[in-house]
């Protein structure tokens, strides 16, 4: 700017000012207007100057904000066209009718087309050439952004090796920035820490080798594109494979069997693999049924990973693809450290599977074992039970921890076991005892113990291991025994005492010539014998039955007839009884007559013996499509549930029986039951206790 033209005035009054003063004499009136005109020129001078300055600062200003703007804009430019940001300012454009129907490019930068491989940035007043709308992977999202009134970020894969960051912003009306970020590395470097993630967590779980390769084939498919995976075993000669586990996505075969190494691979790569350093193997421009690679297959694609110890190679991890593939660093030394991992995993399993053999076998010894096996402490608490043990007395083998030997033991038998416990402990030798114990439910059980001391490494007795075996069943069968010496001498001892007293009196009523007395006593004697071989004969039954010499003569009968037979008889024996008999229409079988009357007259019997005088018993034949049923029914005492299920044991005699003092040696039933089972049928009872019982058996019939 020219500024002479200011200074010019400035200094005109500046010469005014030094001009000498010619007119001092004068009047007043004219110095006074002198005077006056001085102060107005120097007012003016003075406001001249002040409004000078403010030009010039204002000049000053401006110049600089020029300046600034033109350093700002260079900044800007710098910046936008050097970050490593992609970085696009757009528009979204609009129709008449205000519909978006294209999104404009404005400017973009050299990183978003390096990025993006978009068009350079455009010509002032040019379009950029440019995707139709719904090509455009930018569109959706400033739609998005300018619905919301809000900035957002995406994250967006360009393609299978380019993951990008998008942050969109609205500008300005229907202007957007967006800013591209390139984080295809941080993705590999993600996606490679969790599959190593999940592979670690998998190989925790896995309990094979397969599971092993079936986990890292899984997750490899998932992360890295993997078409196949194998676990390869390498033999002592360091040339023999083996293919120990394989894991594939597709139908192609993998190399398989035993393969030869020094012919999948050269000698270069053989050292390569030697050294722990993994082999990558490429067949490209192959077509997929044209396998040139030997270690290929018909795969393209292979990495293989060696495991490496003692300077051996002993498995080898490889992986492949059906296409080719480009294998970054990070992800080879990330499935060399997998395949560490599995080998270490592999190691602990057979170490574990070698442990939990021995184990599996002590416990096979001690719970397979058909007595009782515990161990004992000094003091008697249990540290230690097999299951068949805990079985014996009800419990499980945590609960019975929880006990010592005075908890188990039946207090009678308190002092010889532990007077037993002591010896052993003073003199070091086992010891054996039979005494009782108690179950949970609280009852007892006999067992016989066989003691045997422990002892620390110094010699020094620390507890007992106990072998119990339950003696329950034996005691109970010499007890029954001894009750069925008892009851049988007594069963025999009442008819012959019958017998012997009868055959008195008809020794002195023959002397007197009585013969109606005579014929009665007779009968009376015979029943009494009858009664007395009918003992005997169930006694030899059961005695051939045990010896498995009891034999059938079956022939084609009508068991009507046998049950009618029966019937009668029992009637002519029980008088004071009223009997019913409901036939069947057609009531063949195949059968011995002689035995199924003993069990019709059994079970016939003991409705008679538990029922009262003048009651019915009720006889039902039933015919069904491939069986004869047979029920025998009375109105008497009635069985109890728990009795119910013994009732056809050996020598069982139920409560009720013991009760009511009828006579019964416990082997009719158990008699009728082996029977009915040789005549390939079944037997059983229904009954509630005090409203009667019924007995039934069913053999097959003949259609």
């Amino acid at each position: 700017m020219n500024l002479k033209f200011i200074a010019s005035p400035l200094k005109t009054i500046r010469m005014m000012d030094n001009k000498p003063d010619e007119n001092k004499n004068e009047a007043t009136w004219g110095d006074l207007k002198d005077r006056w005109r001085l102060k107005e020129l120097q007012k003016a001078n003075q406001e001249f100057k002040e409004a000078r300055l403010a030009a010039l600062n204002l000049m000053e200003d401006a110049i600089l904000s020029e300046q600034a703007l033109r350093q700002s804009e260079a900044r800007y430019r710098f910046l936008f066209d050097n970050i490593d940001q992609g970085v696009q300012i757009c528009e979204l454009v609009r129709n008449k009718a205000q519909a978006v129907t294209d999104l404009q490019p404005i400017h973009v930068n050299p990183a978003w087309i390096n990025i993006t491989g978009a068009n350079q940035e455009p010509v002032k007043n040019q379009k950029v050439k440019k995707l139709p709308v719904r090509d455009q992977p930018w569109f959706r999202y400033c739609e998005q952004v300018k619905e919301n009134g809000s900035p957002a970020r995406f994250e967006t894969r360009m393609n299978e090796d380019r993951w990008l960051d998008v942050f969109v912003t609205q500008m300005e009306g229907d202007r957007f920035m967006i800013l591209l970020t390139d984080i295809t590395e941080r993705k590999r470097h993600d996606g490679n820490q969790s599959f190593l993630a999940y592979c670690s967590v998998a190989l925790l779980k896995a309990g094979s080798l397969k599971e092993i390769v079936d986990a890292i084939g899984e997750n490899a498919r998932t992360y890295l594109g993997v078409n196949a995976c194998t676990f390869l075993k390498v033999e002592e000669d360091q040339d023999t494979l083996q293919l120990v586990a394989g894991w594939e996505e597709v139908s192609q075969p993998l190399p398989a069997g035993i393969l030869q190494l020094s012919a999948l691979v050269s000698q270069s790569n053989l050292v390569q693999l030697s050294q722990a350093i993994p082999l990558i193997l490429q067949q490209e421009d192959t077509e997929p049924t044209i396998p040139k690679e030997p270690a290929l297959g018909l795969m393209r694609t292979a990495l293989y990973v060696p495991v490496v110890r003692d300077q051996q190679i002993r498995y080898m991890l490889c992986v492949y693809h059906t296409s080719p593939y480009h294998w970054f660093n990070d992800q080879v030394s990330l499935l060399s450290e997998l395949a560490g991992r599995a080998w270490n995993k592999l190691a602990h399993l057979e170490a574990e599977e070698k442990l939990k053999a021995s184990e599996e076998n002590y416990k096979a010894i001690v719970n397979q074992s058909v007595s009782g096996i515990f161990k004992l402490s000094l003091d008697g608490q249990i540290l230690f039970t097999n299951n068949y043990f805990a079985r014996m007395l009800g419990y499980t083998a945590e609960e019975l921890l929880q006990f010592t030997v005075k908890d188990i033991v039946h207090p009678d038998d308190l002092d010889k076991t532990f007077a037993g416990f002591k010896g052993m402990v003073e003199s070091g030798q086992p010891f054996e005892v039979d005494k009782r114990l108690k179950r949970k439910d609280r009852s007892v059980i006999w067992v016989t113990n066989y003691a045997a001391p422990l002892f620390d490494s110094l010699k020094q007795p620390i507890g007992a291991l106990v072998v119990s075996v339950d003696i329950s069943r034996q005691k109970a069968v010499e007890q029954q025994k001894d009750e069925f010496i008892s009851i049988a001498s007594h069963e025999l001892k009442t008819p012959l005492t019958s017998v012997k007293a009868y055959g008195q009196l008809v020794q002195q009523t023959s002397k007197e010539g009585n013969a109606e007395e005579l014929a009665d006593m007779i009968g009376r004697m015979n029943l009494h014998i009858d009664r007395l071989v009918n003992l005997v004969g169930t006694i030899l039954d059961t005695t051939k039955l045990e010896r498995q010499e009891y034999s059938l003569h079956l022939e084609k009968m009508d068991i009507n007839e046998l049950i009618s037979e029966k019937v009668k008889e029992n009637q002519l024996a029980a008088p004071h009884f009223r009997f019913v008999f409901n036939r069947c229409e057609m009531a063949w079988i195949y059968g011995d007559k002689t035995p199924l009357g003993q069990v019709l007259n059994n079970l016939i019997s003991y409705a008679v013996k538990y029922s009262p005088h003048g009651s019915t018993i009720t006889i039902d034949c039933d015919q069904s499509e491939d069986c004869i049923k047979v029920c025998v029914t009375d109105e008497g005492i009635g069985i109890s549930e728990k009795d119910q299920e013994k009732i056809f044991d050996k020598y069982y005699r139920s409560a009720g029986l013991l009760e009511s003092g009828r006579s019964g040696i416990g082997l009719g039933l158990y008699l009728c039951g082996e029977i009915i089972r040789r005549h390939n049928g079944a037997i059983g009872v229904s009954s509630i206790l005090g409203s009667g019982t019924t007995f039934y058996f069913t053999i097959p019939s003949i259609n």
